[in-house]
């Protein structure tokens, strides 16, 4: 009995040992990651099946909802090309050495039985993943009364001059575009524009929605420190300004959305003589990322 509980550990430390556990993997600038794309056999004979596999990973900043994957490329073919996840992909905790939500997702599919003899046809199929995401982010602006900032400038002062941006990880960035930075408040009151930018930096692209339509960003931007007038000439509410965009200008690889702002300080800011205006978003938008690989399709002797 003794020998039999030792090969037993024996075999069961082997075992664990070569079980690797996944690396806490972030990503600053995307959302989920397809980490493995396959098609097998990639090449056979006409009616044969293949088993088409992917592996996506979580690796930036907040649950990735409404996950469906899709195959493209494969007509005439026949199979399962669409598949839901039915479940959210929560994102890694690199405080906690947890890596994000991974999913696995498979398909058979099988190829034109039809195809004329002798005849060899390449089909590049297509893996997309769309999903759901967000990004929220925060640019401070650090501001000072004209009196405070010329004393500060004529001694030699360290002053804060540039505007802090900070992100979620995500596959769309918000970044301050144009605008004074610091602000230097001469009067109280006075209207001043900025205008942020929304920039795909991720690894796919904005989605169109289910139906064909171009792609929408909705959320949020509120202003701390100063009094929100409007954004995209819309009036703003209690601070802050809704958002329905459209992310067709999002395509190119450098394109991004341009968003105007103008804000006022209150009365009284001048008594402060420093301060920082802030403004922060809150996006929601749909999202895909896509992988290609080839299949030979034989159509025979017969």
């Amino acid at each position: 009995m003794k020998a039999l509980a030792i090969i037993l550990l024996v075999s069961i430390i082997a075992i664990s040992g070569c079980i690797q556990e996944r690396q806490v993997t972030v990503d600053a600038n995307n959302g989920l990651l397809m980490t493995m794309f396959s098609i097998e056999p990639n090449k056979i004979d006409k009616g044969d099946n293949v088993v088409v596999m992917m592996d996506i990973e979580n690796v930036g900043g907040v649950p990735a909802t409404g996950i469906v994957a899709n195959f493209y490329g494969a007509e005439g073919w026949t199979g399962d090309t669409t598949q839901p996840l039915n479940k959210d992909l929560d994102p890694p905790d690199p405080v906690m050495g947890t890596p994000g939500d991974f999913k696995t997702v498979t398909a058979t599919l099988v190829s034109p039985s039809d195809l004329p003899q002798g005849v060899q046809v390449n089909y590049p199929i297509t893996a997309r993943v769309t999903y759901s995401y967000k990004t929220t982010g925060a640019i401070t602006i650090p501001a000072y009364s004209e009196d405070l900032y010329k004393v500060n400038v004529q001694q030699g002062r360290a002053m804060e001059t540039t505007a802090k941006v900070e992100n979620t990880y995500a596959p769309i960035k918000v970044i301050l575009s144009r605008g004074p930075t610091p602000i230097v408040v001469s009067d109280e009151g006075e209207e001043t524009s900025y205008v942020l930018e929304f920039t795909n930096v991720g690894s796919g692209w904005p989605s169109e929605s289910t139906t064909g339509e171009i792609g929408r960003m909705t959320g949020k931007i509120k202003v701390y420190g100063a009094t929100l007038i409007e954004c995209l000439d819309k009036a703003a509410s209690n601070n802050e300004v809704t958002l329905d965009m459209s992310v067709f200008k999002m395509r190119g690889s450098t394109a991004s959305v341009p968003v105007s702002c103008s804000v006022t300080l209150p009365s009284g800011w001048t008594s402060t003589q420093s301060g920082s205006i802030i403004f922060t978003v809150d996006i929601d938008y749909d999202y895909y990322i896509e992988e290609t690989t080839n299949v030979m399709v034989w159509g025979g002797t017969e």
